[in-house]
C-alpha cells in the first residue's frame, strides 16, 4: 500500500476512557471506552451508575465552591455520606483500601489519583498517575525535590533542570494537592509560585471533568412542579 493510500489513526477530542478500580462494584482494575455515542446496558449491581458516580465526584470536588478535600462525596451530582458506601461489598472486595478513579483524553494522555479509606469518614489522597502513553509520571504526597525531578518526563525535565540549576539555592520541588489532583509546584523563597504541568502542554483533565454536563435520571413520583 503506497503512503498516500495509508489511512491514519483517528484522534477523538475529549474524554475516551473511564478508569476507575475498588469502587464499589469494580473492584479490579477497568478501563470502560467512551465514544461519541456509549450506551451502558447491563443487570442491576453490574457497575453502570458506579461508573458514572466515580467521574462525577471528580467533577463536583472540582466545582465545589471551598476546598472539600480529595473528594467531595455529598454534592450536587453524587451523594454518599461516608467512605465505606466505596467499599466493595463481597468478600474479595474486604480488604480493598484503596480505590482509583481516572480518565484518559483524546486517546493519548491519561490520569488516574488513587484515594486510601483509612476510616469510614476519612479519604486520603496518596498517588496521581499521569501517562502520554509512552512515560509515567508517579507523583506522591511526600516526594523530595529531586524525586520530583527525576519523575518528570524527559521533555519537560530537561527545562525544568536548566532552571533548577541556574537558581538551585533559592528554589525546591514540591507537591502541592488541587482537590483530587496531585501536581508538582516550585517553591521560590518560601512560597509557591505557582503549579507546573506535567507535560509541557496544559494538562487538560480537570476543563474535560468541569465541561461534563450532568442530566440526572428522574426517580419516584412526579412533583406538581419543576
Amino acid at each position: 500500500m503506497s503512503e498516500a493510500n495509508e489511512i491514519e489513526p483517528v484522534i477523538i477530542e475529549g474524554i475516551t476512557a473511564i478508569l476507575v478500580s475498588g469502587f464499589k462494584s469494580l473492584a479490579s482494575n477497568y478501563r470502560i471506552p467512551i465514544r461519541p455515542l456509549t450506551i451502558f446496558a447491563g443487570a442491576n449491581s453490574s457497575g453502570k451508575s458506579s461508573v458514572m458516580q466515580a467521574l462525577l465526584l471528580l467533577k463536583q470536588t472540582l466545582e465545589a465552591t471551598y476546598d472539600p478535600g480529595p473528594l467531595l462525596i455529598d454534592g450536587p451530582n453524587a451523594r454518599f455520606s461516608s467512605a465505606a458506601q466505596f467499599q466493595p461489598n463481597f468478600s474479595l472486595g474486604a480488604n480493598i483500601k484503596d480505590f482509583r478513579i481516572g480518565l484518559e483524553v483524546s486517546n493519548r494522555l491519561s490520569f488516574a489519583s488513587i484515594f486510601r479509606k483509612p476510616s469510614r469518614a476519612e479519604i486520603r489522597l496518596i498517588e496521581t498517575r499521569y501517562s502520554d502513553g509512552v512515560e509515567d509520571v508517579v507523583l506522591h504526597p511526600r516526594m523530595s525535590s529531586q524525586a520530583i525531578l527525576s519523575a518528570l518526563p524527559a521533555a519537560s525535565a530537561q527545562l525544568h533542570r536548566t532552571f533548577y540549576a541556574r537558581w538551585r539555592t533559592q528554589v525546591k520541588w514540591k507537591i502541592d494537592k488541587k482537590r483530587c489532583f496531585l501536581y508538582a509546584g516550585l517553591v521560590f523563597r518560601g512560597d509557591i509560585s505557582g503549579i507546573l504541568s506535567v507535560y509541557p502542554e496544559k494538562d487538560p483533565f480537570d476543563w474535560h471533568l468541569l465541561k461534563l454536563i450532568h442530566v440526572p435520571g428522574l426517580r419516584g413520583n412526579p412533583e406538581r412542579r419543576y
